[in-house]
């Protein structure tokens, strides 16, 4: 079926606020994908005993902060997981909104 005029560019109306929403999802993605491995290093020093000559924290504070680190990099790992979904789905959905445009 042949698409009229207003059709087809309400149509590249969608596509173009699509790509733009695609692309900050990925920023989002990237962004959040740094942080999780980020905390993912500090849940690491945390949890292991390592002493640093250079950075002193008492066993107390270590103790409470490997916690709270470990806590924050769960949430970013999801929230990261589901920005790749997200990402993934709005790309396959661009693409079919450019197959129905070109047809």
């Amino acid at each position: 079926m042949k698409k009229s005029r207003r059709e087809k560019e309400e149509l590249k109306k969608e596509i173009h606020y699509n790509n733009l929403m695609t692309k900050k999802v990925g920023k989002l993605l990237k962004t959040y994908s740094f942080i999780s491995v980020v905390f993912a290093l500090l849940t690491f020093w945390g949890f292991s005993n390592m002493n640093d000559p250079f950075l002193k924290v008492s066993n107390n504070v270590r103790g409470v902060l490997k916690w709270i680190f470990l806590v924050i990099f769960l949430v970013t790992l999801v929230i990261s997981v589901l920005s790749f979904i997200s990402h993934r789905n709005s790309k396959k959905q661009l693409l079919e909104l450019i197959k129905e445009l070109d047809s």
